[in-house]
């Protein structure tokens, strides 16, 4: 008999994706715009915590390098599969500028798909925070999350706050420091501190607290846009690690049971959306969806999902099976 499985987290999984899309999708529309810096911020994070905490809960040597090892061939089999793309984005640029994005890809987002970023910096903080773990530097892993927190609040929503001129704030845009291997190590963290404290956390965790801790979010998102601290970033609150922890617990705490298959199909769905979208945006680039970014939301969910669909439908043929391999 097939076995059931809780089917919750790989629905968020989902949710997490279309999220993604609009983040990458919100440009001229305010309402877009407004759900994407809040709600969505959730997603990238979540992607982490669930990696971090189903690998912390029973931590092995083995089942991180299997993590890893997966992490690590999706990041470079994308890349293969958007040269093309990354060709077209650099083909105006100085051979310094393709070298210096081409490098920042090892730690960053690169030339080829943005969202590059979020693979090695699991993988990074997997295996700084289960060094940490292992010699016990409970006190350093914190010390060094809240720098990273610091850090990143003041290169995205807070950067300025900071008294630096239009040259520095341009290149911290342009590098886009908070989007790279170190945040990693801020969401593993976390994602280790749910598994130790998982109980504990059950019982403060709730509705309340999620919609009072997301109002917050929201009560963030408008002072620091009312005061024009943000840049063009605008990727970290406060708030926003207590919002993602809050979250996560609360779903741990309540089951969707659905047949097995059906939770590793989400699952399966939302990497393959994950990845499939950037190709989208680049093909929406030929129609004119300049004036009503609702229009282009809509329009690269309803293909990337597509896409996704049909190649995990291509990927159960035999002969297609190695399509398997780039989810």
């Amino acid at each position: 008999m097939e076995k059931d499985r809780n089917g919750i987290l790989d629905i968020l999984r989902v949710l997490c994706s279309m999220f993604i899309i609009m983040i990458h999708t919100n440009n001229n529309n305010k309402l877009l715009f407004f759900c994407a810096n809040t709600v969505g911020r959730l997603a990238v994070p979540i992607f982490m915590i669930i990696t971090g905490y189903y690998y912390f809960r029973n931590p092995s040597s083995k089942k991180k390098k299997v993590t890893i090892k997966k992490l690590l061939w999706l990041w470079f089999v994308w890349q293969v599969v958007y040269i093309p793309r990354g060709i077209l984005a650099v083909r105006n640029d100085s051979s310094l500028d393709i070298l210096a994005k081409f490098l920042k890809g090892f730690v960053g987002s690169s030339i080829f798909y943005s969202g590059s970023w979020y693979l090695i910096a699991t993988v990074f903080g997997l295996i700084i925070v289960d060094k940490l773990r292992l010699k016990k530097h409970y006190y350093v892993m914190t010390s060094i999350s809240l720098f990273i927190l610091l850090f990143d609040l003041f290169s995205t929503n807070y950067m300025y706050v900071m008294p630096i001129g239009n040259s520095m704030s341009h290149i911290i845009e342009v590098v886009n420091p908070h989007s790279t291997i170190i945040t990693g190590v801020l969401w593993m963290s976390l994602s280790l501190f749910i598994a130790n404290n998982i109980n504990s956390l059950k019982k403060i965790c709730n509705v309340v607290t999620l919609m009072t801790s997301f109002l917050l979010l929201v009560l963030e998102y408008c002072f620091v846009h009312y005061n024009n601290f943000y840049s063009i970033n605008n990727d970290m609150y406060f708030t926003l690690p207590i919002v993602v922890v809050v979250l996560f617990v609360l779903l741990q705490k309540h089951t969707y049971t659905m047949a097995y298959r059906h939770s590793i199909y989400l699952r399966n769905l939302s990497s393959l959306v994950f990845f499939a979208h950037f190709g989208v945006i680049s093909l929406s680039k030929f129609i004119n969806f300049q004036k009503f970014s609702l229009a282009l939301f809509i329009f690269v969910v309803i293909l990337s999902f597509l896409v996704s669909m049909v190649t995990i439908k291509l990927s159960r043929f035999q002969r297609f099976k190695f399509i398997e391999y780039i989810y």
